[in-house]
């Protein structure tokens, strides 16, 4: 193995310093970078709020919205939506539901 070849097969370096590890040069598609503008202050606010209450960057959550909204949980297979309740439950604490229990909450929550 000559020095030319060792440089082509390494990973490209980013301006800060990571390294980006792409497989397959030719199918990699770069993301699209969306700029919002006038968005009202309250919008702003509710959705830095989100963020926060989801353990997510602003920017996570504007794109798990969008993604929702243009078909994401939408778009799954029964089995599929399934099969992601289940892999939620297991990482929930506590074990399996109770539905007597959460009728018990919905009965005190409309009290």
């Amino acid at each position: 193995m000559n020095d030319a070849t060792r440089i082509d097969e390494a990973p490209p370096w980013n301006q800060n310093g990571s390294i980006e590890v792409v497989q397959n040069r030719e199918a990699s598609v770069m993301p699209v970078t969306i700029t919002l503008k006038n968005i009202p202050e309250s919008l702003y606010e509710r959705l830095k709020e989100a963020a926060q209450r989801n353990r997510r960057s602003l920017n996570g959550e504007i794109l798990e919205r969008l993604q929702d909204s243009v078909g994401g949980w939408q778009a799954l297979s029964v089995e599929e939506r399934l099969e992601r309740i289940r892999a939620a439950r297991v990482t929930l604490k506590g074990g399996p539901f109770d539905s007597e229990e959460f009728d018990r909450y919905k009965r005190e929550g409309r009290a």
